[in-house]
C-alpha cells in the first residue's frame, strides 16, 4: 500500500476520545466517544458485553467505527463493573440497578450536544442494559436493540459462574429464592409492557453462552418485537454474521426515518 493510501485510511478513521459525565449518584461514567466526520444527527450508546471488560476493544471500536462512518455519534459507557478505571470502580457493579443509569445518562449527554435521535444498543451483559434502559425510561431513547442476551436476570443467575452469581445476589439482595422481587423488578422480561418504542432482538441459535430460548420468551412478552434468530451462529453474532450486522443497521434507518 501506497503511503497516500494509508494517509487516506487513517483520515477516514473516527479517533475515538474518552469523556466522562455524571450518573444518577454523581459518579462519574467514563465512556469512549466516536464523532463522525460527516454527522447525520442521529448516535448510537453501545453497553459492551462482560461487565468486566471495558469500552476500548477491537470488537467495540469495529463496529463504533462503520457507524461513524455512516455518521453516527457513538458513545460507548465503561459503566460501573467494568474494568481499566481502577478497583473502586471494577468492584462498584450493581447488575441492573446502576449500571442502568450510567448507560441511560449517556443519551442525555449526547442530546446536550445537539443529538436527540438516538437508540441504546448493547450485546450480552450490554444488552440486558439496554433492556433496562428499554422499561425503565420507555421514551427516552428512539429504540433499543438486544443481541444475544434475553431479559430475565433470574434465569442469568442459574446460567452464570461463581463470580457472576456472588455479584447478583449482592445487587439483589440475595439468590432468586431469596430476592425473587428484585431480580424482576430489574428485568425486561417482567416489565415488558413498559417498553414504548421500537426493539430489535438478535440472536444466534447456537449461542452456548446465552440460550436463545431466553430471546425467544423475550419475544414472546413484548408487543411487536422485531426479532432475527440466526440457526449455526453462536454469542458475538455481530461479527460473525455480516448479515446479523445488516440487519441491524437497516433497523437502525428504519427507526430514524
Amino acid at each position: 500500500m501506497k503511503i497516500g493510501a494509508i494517509f487516506c485510511l487513517w483520515l477516514a478513521l473516527a479517533a475515538p476520545s474518552w469523556v466522562a459525565y455524571p450518573s444518577v449518584d454523581g459518579a462519574l461514567v467514563p465512556a469512549l466517544v466516536w464523532r463522525p466526520a460527516v454527522q447525520n444527527g442521529a448516535g448510537v450508546v453501545f453497553a459492551h458485553g462482560d461487565q468486566g471488560g471495558t469500552a476500548n476493544t477491537q470488537a467495540t471500536d469495529q463496529i463504533a467505527q462503520d457507524l461513524a462512518d455512516r455518521g453516527y455519534w457513538v458513545v460507548a459507557p465503561d459503566y460501573r463493573g467494568s474494568s481499566g478505571h481502577g478497583a473502586a470502580w471494577l468492584n462498584a457493579y450493581d447488575l441492573g440497578g446502576l449500571e442502568v443509569e450510567d448507560v441511560a445518562l449517556a443519551v442525555v449527554w449526547l442530546a446536550e450536544r445537539g443529538i436527540a435521535r438516538v437508540i441504546v444498543a448493547g450485546v450480552s451483559h450490554g444488552g440486558l442494559i439496554a433492556g433496562g434502559v428499554a422499561f425503565r425510561y420507555p421514551i427516552l431513547a428512539a429504540g433499543y436493540a438486544l443481541v444475544s442476551s434475553g431479559g430475565d436476570w433470574e434465569v442469568i443467575y442459574a446460567l452464570a459462574p461463581p463470580r457472576l452469581q456472588r455479584q447478583l445476589e449482592r445487587s439483589m439482595g440475595g439468590t432468586p429464592e431469596e430476592a425473587s422481587e428484585e431480580y424482576r423488578v430489574r428485568s425486561l422480561l417482567w416489565q415488558a409492557e413498559a417498553v414504548a418504542r421500537p426493539l430489535l432482538i438478535q440472536h444466534g441459535m447456537d449461542d452456548p453462552i446465552v440460550p436463545v430460548e431466553l430471546s425467544v420468551e423475550l419475544a414472546q412478552a413484548l408487543t411487536e418485537p422485531t426479532v432475527f434468530f440466526y440457526p449455526g451462529n453462536g454469542h458475538g453474532v455481530w461479527w460473525s454474521n455480516p448479515v446479523a450486522w445488516q440487519d441491524f443497521l437497516e433497523w437502525l434507518v428504519d427507526v430514524f426515518s
